[in-house]
């Protein structure tokens, strides 16, 4: 597979590890749980109606701050930006303390997927838009963070997905290259961001996105992420685990 090499860095081609990069929320982890019931404390705390489970795709994937502004349009209630950075602060507080209180877990066969790509040498890393504090805190409660040695979250750079930058600078901190990677996320910020950077993307279609996963512009999609592989293999023509 010929891919475009992003003009913006430079690459070295020498015996790089191939490298995945994955979204977090709503790809390895269901964090619905415990984003949901601190959006609804904050709203409470402020006097506003809770936001409903059913929201829940059109509200996360962009950050905590874009997933309140969201929250408030969906309940109809005005957003002023001292309004959104005084919930934004009780939001982190309270998230940071709740990460995966009320059930956030990874989803099936995430564990066992991502340890045989640690064990077959694979470089892994995440790149999120998930503020850097809760996506650390978050693999470390699930005891995941050893198999990531890099990851970015929303605030680690001055860009964040669907700029390409987030993704392509996961891949460099890896020691990775972009002819030698693959993405996998669950919405278009991650399609969009793995496009601009010239990378191969396969999408999880349980994730969390008001778009229906096949019209996110994949190289392929999975319903169960032990078909990564297989799927890893269809789009790029290498068996990471042989």
């Amino acid at each position: 597979m010929n891919l475009p090499h992003h003009p913006s860095l430079q690459y070295v081609k020498m015996s790089a590890p191939y490298t995945i990069v994955y979204d977090l929320d709503g790809t390895l982890v269901d964090t619905a749980p415990d984003l949901l019931h601190t959006l609804n404390t904050v709203l409470d705390r402020f006097g506003y109606p809770h936001a409903n489970p059913d929201d829940i795709g059109n509200l996360v994937g962009h950050g905590a701050k874009a997933m309140l502004e969201r929250a408030l349009s969906v309940i109809g209630k005005p957003q002023d930006p001292a309004l959104i950075s005084s919930l934004f602060d009780e939001f982190l507080n309270h998230y940071v303390d709740n990460l995966t209180r009320h059930g956030s877990q990874p989803y099936p066969h995430v564990v066992e997927t991502i340890d045989a790509f640690h064990k077959a040498g694979v470089a892994q890393g995440i790149c999120t838009n998930k503020f850097q504090t809760g996506a650390d805190g978050l693999l470390a409660e699930l005891n995941l963070t050893h198999y990531f040695p890099t990851v970015l979250g929303g605030n680690a750079l001055s860009v964040r997905k669907p700029d390409p930058l987030h993704i392509t600078e996961t891949v460099r901190r890896l020691g990775g290259t972009l002819d030698h990677a693959v993405m996998v996320g669950d919405s278009r910020n991650d399609s969009a961001a793995a496009l601009g950077a010239g990378i191969p993307v396969i999408i999880v279609s349980y994730g969390y996105t008001s778009e229906p996963p096949h019209k996110l512009d994949a190289d392929i999609v999975i319903d169960s992420f032990d078909e990564l592989p297989g799927a890893i293999k269809a789009v790029t023509g290498r068996n990471l685990l042989a």
